[in-house]
C-alpha cells in the first residue's frame, strides 16, 4: 500500500530535479554587447523601424541625405513621409486624426486608412516625459511595392493637408 502511494511521488520528484539539471542554452550564456540594454541617449537621434519582411515600408532617410533622391520615380512628398518620433500632436497634423485609435498597454495603435491602402502606428511612451511617441509603423497596400508604399503615405499625407 505504501509503495503504491511512494512510487508516483518519487517519480515526480525525481523528474523536476532531473528537469533543473540542464538550464535551457539561452540563460547558461552570457549576455553580449548586441543584446545588452543600452541607456536613452539625450540627443535626439533619428530612429529606423525594424525591417519585418516585405510587408512594411519606411521612408526614414538618413542625416544629410536628399529625400527627393531616395524616391526614385514618386513625388518628393512621398519621400518627406517619415513618422519615426513623432509625437501624438505631431502625427495628427501631419496625417489628421486616425480612423481607429486601439490601447495596447504600454502602448498604442493608430491606423490609417485610405482606398487600399492602411497605415498601422506604433506609439509608446517615452521613460522620461511619459509622453507618446511613433516607433514604429507599417504600410500595407494593394500595391505591394516600395513605391506604392511611398505613394499610400504621401496619399494619406495630401489628404491631412487638404482638410
Amino acid at each position: 500500500m505504501i509503495r503504491k502511494c511512494l512510487l508516483p511521488s518519487l517519480v515526480g520528484v525525481n523528474c523536476l530535479m532531473l528537469s533543473a539539471c540542464g538550464l535551457p542554452e539561452m540563460l547558461s550564456r552570457p549576455l553580449s554587447k548586441s543584446t545588452a540594454v543600452r541607456p536613452a541617449s539625450s540627443s535626439a537621434t533619428q530612429r529606423k523601424p525594424p525591417q519585418t519582411g516585405a510587408s512594411t515600408a519606411s521612408v526614414a532617410s538618413p542625416k544629410g541625405a536628399d529625400p527627393a533622391a531616395g524616391a526614385k520615380g514618386a513625388g518628393s512628398s512621398a519621400a518627406s513621409v517619415n513618422l519615426i518620433g513623432l509625437g501624438e500632436q505631431e502625427l495628427r497634423a501631419k496625417l489628421g486624426p486616425p480612423v481607429t485609435e486601439e490601447e495596447r498597454p504600454p502602448g498604442k495603435i493608430w491606423r490609417y486608412r485610405t482606398g487600399g491602402c492602411t497605415l498601422n502606428v506604433s506609439l509608446y511612451p517615452d521613460v522620461q516625459t511619459r509622453k507618446f511617441g511613433t516607433l514604429t509603423y507599417e504600410v500595407k497596400s494593394d500595391d505591394d511595392t516600395d513605391e506604392g508604399k511611398r505613394n499610400c503615405l504621401a496619399d494619406l499625407q495630401s489628404r491631412a493637408q487638404a482638410r
